[in-house]
């Protein structure tokens, strides 16, 4: 499996996303716009698609506000996998067409589920907001991430369920919570 960078990571699938949700706004000549667009697109190909790694225990609902002609909104869910010294592993990026999907984590392994919401307009400027929790699922029980980013306000509830009991709703863990007790 092959480890990234985090940071450079993060920036290339933030480029990509961006590319998706604008387009292009600068217009070029056909030459250089082309090939603009082949470097971008063999970037964003190269983005990792989640896999799962076990049954279904995750279930994703994320909430947002609704886009316009003008103004773009998308989300994106990244799934990362982490050792006992805390160096990350990109298990892969899932496809957020559904506002509601299940992933399957491998019990007992530690792993940070990050959500990142984009905002981009024709005449406002572009910008991101990016949250997520640390989560090691426990071997018989499902979890509920509820993400949402409405009206500029932030939120993640994470619940625990065991099958034949209620759920219960967990604390988030920022990742500079890895490696504390």
């Amino acid at each position: 499996m092959l480890v990234y960078d985090s940071k450079l990571w993060r920036h290339v699938n933030e480029m990509c996303r961006e590319f998706r949700v604008i387009g292009i706004k600068i217009m070029m000549n056909k030459t250089v716009l082309l090939l603009l667009l082949a470097g971008l697109l063999s970037a964003c190909a190269s983005t990792r698609v989640f896999k799962d790694q076990s049954p279904k225990n995750i279930e994703v609902i994320i909430e947002k506000d609704e886009g316009s002609v003008f103004n773009a909104k998308e989300a994106s869910v990244e799934v990362w996998k982490l050792e006992a010294d805390c160096k990350t592993t990109l298990l892969g990026e899932v496809d957020t067409e559904s506002s509601k999907f299940k992933i399957g984590l491998q019990p007992g392994q530690l792993a940070y589920i990050n959500f990142r919401f984009f905002s981009s307009g024709l005449f406002s400027s572009d910008n991101s907001m990016t949250y997520g929790s640390l989560i090691t699922p426990k071997k018989g029980y499902n979890y509920l991430f509820k993400a949402s980013y409405v009206e500029g306000i932030y939120n993640l509830e994470i619940f625990e369920k065991k099958a034949g009991r209620k759920s219960r709703q967990i604390e988030t863990r920022h990742y500079s919570e890895c490696g504390s007790s």
